[in-house]
């Protein structure tokens, strides 16, 4: 595992990273810019947010906020896993806003 810093970037920072070709969107529904666009993992993802929000997770349609605990860890199914259980477990479809200051996770890809 590793610790993963993102830090603070503007829009056009954004743009130089995920280039308008790209399929990516780094601006979300609401206008906020996005410091990760919405992907899926490839297998499973244990993730410590500590107390950094931003991450949001698509269910039904509609992007919700995760909350961020403390000492806790987040676990996502990516597509493999989807695919490797006949369609059972369908992986979390995911992003982060950029909350304009440093944030810092560890995911543990397994």
């Amino acid at each position: 595992f590793y610790l993963k810093k993102y830090t603070e970037r503007e829009a056009k920072d954004n743009i130089s990273i995920y280039k308008d070709d790209s399929g990516y969107s780094m601006m979300s529904e609401d206008g906020r810019d996005l410091s990760i666009p919405s992907h899926i993992d490839t297998t499973i993802t244990l993730l410590a947010t500590y107390s950094n929000g931003g991450l949001q997770a698509l269910y039904k349609d509609n992007w919700y906020d995760v909350p961020s605990v403390m000492g806790s860890l987040l676990m996502m199914s990516g597509g493999l896993i989807e695919e490797l259980c006949d369609k059972k477990m369908p992986p979390l479809r995911h992003r982060v806003i950029d909350i304009k200051t440093d944030r810092y996770s560890t995911p543990i890809l397994l």
